[in-house]
């Protein structure tokens, strides 16, 4: 098991699996320009514009902090792990998108 320092996205996972609201603004702060640029990748070109990149990537880390404050998050272990999660909600949001063009 890797030792977790203060500055890592695995102490900061373990925090916001514990209720921390520091933690939840730590991965909002250091993901949300990336699941921002991946949504905006992603709903270049549709021709439905009812999906805003910003949207999507505001309900992905929502998404990510309901499903730690309800216990969710066990298998979300390292910055790997996050990545994959946050990737895969985006991925599924925009799709949602194309589903109606």
């Amino acid at each position: 098991m890797p030792v977790e320092t203060p500055g890592s996205v695995t102490h900061w996972l373990t925090l916001l699996r514990a209720g921390d609201p520091q933690a939840a603004e730590f991965v909002w702060d250091r993901y949300f320009a990336q699941v921002l640029h991946l949504a905006h990748r992603q709903l270049l070109g549709m021709r439905d514009r009812s999906q805003d990149a910003e949207d999507v990537a505001l309900s992905t880390l929502n998404a990510l902090c309901h499903a730690a404050n309800h216990g969710r998050l066990a298998n979300v272990l390292d910055r790997h792990d996050l990545w994959q999660l946050l990737t895969t909600c985006t991925l599924n949001r925009t799709q949602i998108g194309r589903a109606h063009v």
